[in-house]
């Protein structure tokens, strides 16, 4: 994995979250509260859908048991560009996971090949 972050002036958001080696694996985005405007998420390596899960812990989540706040699926071969002008508020801290696992309480299996995505926040 290889996330980064970039502290921005921009009036939309502070935080560019990238990650170019997405997988089953728990990546944290954020330690503390934060709102995110935009999701850039790229599933062009794999031609099955890739569902990016979001989950909001201040710690790991627990992958068979913890259910992710919200999903992103996305169809193999594609880019998807998902904009949030009022933003998407979440509390605590946030962990991504990228898998072809639709289910929340099983093991969440990785996608055939790494994804990426970038978030701004």
């Amino acid at each position: 994995m290889a996330a980064t972050f970039v502290t921005l002036r921009n009036p939309l958001g502070q935080l560019v979250f990238q990650e170019t080696a997405l997988t089953n694996v728990p990546v944290e985005m954020a330690t503390s509260e934060e709102t995110f405007y935009h999701f850039e998420l790229d599933n062009t390596a794999n031609s099955a859908t890739t569902y990016f899960k979001f989950y909001i812990t201040a710690s790991a989540p627990t992958l068979a048991s913890d259910t992710p706040r919200f999903l992103l699926p996305v169809p193999g071969n594609t880019k998807v560009f998902m904009f949030m002008p009022q933003g998407l508020n979440q509390g605590t801290g946030t962990f991504v996971i990228a898998t072809s696992t639709l289910a929340s309480a099983t093991t969440q299996s990785a996608p055939a090949n790494a994804v990426s995505m970038a978030v701004l926040g």
